[in-house]
């Protein structure tokens, strides 16, 4: 019989094993038993020829294991409860006993490792055949590339993740002459300008960080050449999975329109630099003028002839005025100089200082003024030096383009959080074509010869980025021509009370202290000698000298209370002089008379020292505030 522990040991085996005595089974492992469909145990002491469905085949392999010790081979039909299975037996007397063993090795099993074995190799077939392809189509692509950077204008480089630049374009080698390109470090320090070089290297070292995309302006140069041009360089990382596997860049030329730029700016400070010295020459001849018609009208012995010749006289500097400043504050905002000072005020300020400075103007015209303003005042944060500039030109289009007589309406009314300023006119109106274009730049309506008020097309230009910068808007309607016009601005208001608030009255003496010594210095004779003139009318005592460095020894051997001061005088100029007196300990109020406006003069002069600006023509109002404050 067979031991316990080979009965085990068969009993674990993965494949089917029978032992046969004399034609009987007497053992079945589970494996077999598994093969057959059978319990192991409902197989023993079976007949095997009962699970044959030909015995002859049977018979003969059993005969020859019965010869053979060594494992012999033979093939016939085992039938099972899952049917007939052809099997594969090996088979050989068990040593000692007169047993046969038997191991049953269904063909299926077989073949179903061939197939599978077939399938594998198939599978790794067709991989090398698509890894084959993509490589074929990788070098295709790449000489596509290649052909297609070499054809472009632009210098074209690729980069390792870590940065490292591994390819240049044709245009690239023949622009530099280098064919060796493994240091990269050495090859950026001979071609990139030495001022560009750490900024360039560093905005790369970022891009490579963090794979942003890298941009950059610099200077470029062939190793060896002192000319250098000017290069936009840009960068995309190519990415998989969320990281980076390349680079990608080019590096185009933009040295022409680099230089275009450059002197294109050259030109604007040029221009500005013009535009600057032309207020400086235009005003300084139209102070004396003013101050010239200052005491024709402020004399009061002088005849009424004198008197209309001197409101003449004073309007037309008024006019000009005007014109030189919104020459210059086009300028301004044309690039982006202008600068708002806010701060809370009241609405019917600036308003009405507008409507004062116009007054004269309609009055002569026969323009009837009708004003309507909320009863509770309007809150504001707004510069009212801007508005006022705003108002003025609205209200000075409505005088100008009115018939004479005519009436001008300036209504305020507040709604919600907003002020509304209606500026309507009964004038000449305007036309559909002209109303879409009416605040273009240097945009005016037809006029017949016989109207010269027109200015030089900016003013509404002005008035429409005034009130922008204010966050506001304004707009121009009209019934058209003939029918006069009517102007809109809204304005954001503020919630404030009017107790926060404080008007722009001179609440100061309208009359200067007597007793104030006051020193003009200007090298424009008529100028200074009209100023003095204006303020000895006024009863002040006054000094003129006419150059910087006699400004000094009277300053310091007078001591004046008041110093008004000329910025663009010869050899040491107002700025020197107010710098030497500050510095010196002089304790004077310092006043600015000049004919440079622009912001970098005014800051100048508040850096120098000076306690006011005033610039010329300044008007007697404006002047006679500063003292009577004093």
């Amino acid at each position: 019989m067979l031991s316990e522990p080979l009965h085990r040991l068969l009993d674990l085996l993965p494949e089917a094993m029978l032992l046969v005595q004399d034609g009987r089974i007497v053992m079945a492992n589970r494996s077999a038993g598994v093969e057959l469909g059978l319990d192991p145990d409902v197989v023993r002491d079976k007949n095997l020829a009962d699970f044959v469905a030909d015995r002859e085949p049977l018979d003969k392999f059993l005969r020859t294991c019965s010869r053979n010790l060594s494992m012999s081979l033979g093939a016939f039909t085992v039938c099972g409860s899952r049917g007939e299975i052809i099997c594969r037996a090996e088979g050989g007397l068990l040593p000692g006993e007169k047993l046969i063993v038997l191991r049953l090795r269904p063909r299926e099993v077989a073949a179903t490792r061939f197939l599978t074995l077939n399938r594998k190799i198939d599978e790794l077939t067709g991989e090398i055949a698509r890894r084959t392809a993509a490589e074929r189509h990788l070098r295709e692509s790449e000489h596509k590339f290649q052909q297609l950077a070499d054809s472009m204008p632009q210098f074209v480089w690729m980069a390792r993740p870590d940065g490292t630049i591994d390819y240049y374009n044709r245009q690239w080698h023949e622009f530099t002459g280098i064919e060796d390109i493994s240091n990269g470090t050495e090859i950026a320090a001979l071609t990139v300008h030495p001022e560009d070089l750490e900024t360039c290297l560093s905005a790369w070292h970022h891009s490579v960080t963090t794979g942003d995309a890298f941009t950059m302006e610099y200077r470029f140069r062939k190793p060896g050449d002192e000319h250098y041009k000017w290069f936009l360089g840009r960068a995309l990382a190519v990415t998989e999975d969320g990281r980076v596997v390349r680079w990608f860049g080019t590096s185009t030329d933009i040295d022409a329109h680099k230089r275009a730029l450059q002197s294109v700016e050259q030109l604007s400070r040029r221009k500005d630099e013009f535009l600057a010295m032309l207020a400086h020459e235009l005003r300084n001849p139209l102070a004396p003028i003013r101050n010239a018609a200052a005491i024709l009208t402020s004399t009061p012995d002088t005849g009424a002839a004198v008197q209309r010749v001197g409101a003449m006289i004073e309007r037309q500097v008024n006019h000009l005025s005007r014109l030189v400043d919104d020459l210059l504050d086009v300028a301004r905002f044309t690039s982006g100089k202008i600068r708002l000072k806010k701060s809370p005020i009241l609405l019917e300020t600036p308003l009405l200082q507008a409507i004062d400075n116009i007054r004269e103007l309609a009055e002569l015209h026969r323009q009837k003024l009708e004003i309507e303003l909320p009863d509770a005042p309007i809150a504001l944060e707004a510069d009212p030096v801007r508005l006022t500039q705003a108002f003025t030109n609205l209200l000075n289009n409505a005088v100008k383009y009115s018939d004479h007589p005519g009436t001008i309406r300036v209504r305020v009314l507040r709604e919600e959080a907003e002020a509304q300023i209606s500026i309507e006119d009964s004038g000449i109106g305007m036309d559909e074509t002209l109303l879409p274009q009416v605040f273009d730049l240097f945009t005016q309506g037809d006029r017949a010869l016989d109207r010269s008020q027109g200015g030089l097309g900016i003013g509404l230009t002005l008035v429409k980025t005034l009130v922008s910068m204010h966050g506001g808007s304004v707009e121009a309607s009209s019934p058209g021509l003939g029918c006069g016009s009517r102007f809109l601005l809204r304005l954001p208001s503020k919630p404030s009370g009017a107790e926060s608030f404080h008007k722009s009255a001179n609440l100061a003496s309208s009359t200067p202290n007597p007793s104030l010594k006051i020193l003009i210095v200007d090298d424009n004779k008529d100028a200074a000698d009209s100023i003095a003139a204006l303020l000895g009318a006024w009863g002040l005592e006054t000094t003129v000298v006419y150059a910087g460095s006699e400004a000094l020894q009277r300053a310091e051997s007078d001591l004046p209370d008041v110093i008004l001061l000329d910025i663009g005088l010869p050899t040491i100029s107002g700025l020197e002089v107010a710098q030497r007196l500050r510095s010196g300990g002089n304790g004077a109020v310092l006043v600015a008379l000049t004919g440079y406006g622009e912001q970098t003069s005014v800051q100048a002069g508040f850096d120098a020292g000076f306690d006011h600006y005033l610039i010329k023509p300044v008007s007697p109002e404006s002047l006679r505030s500063v003292l009577c404050a004093l």
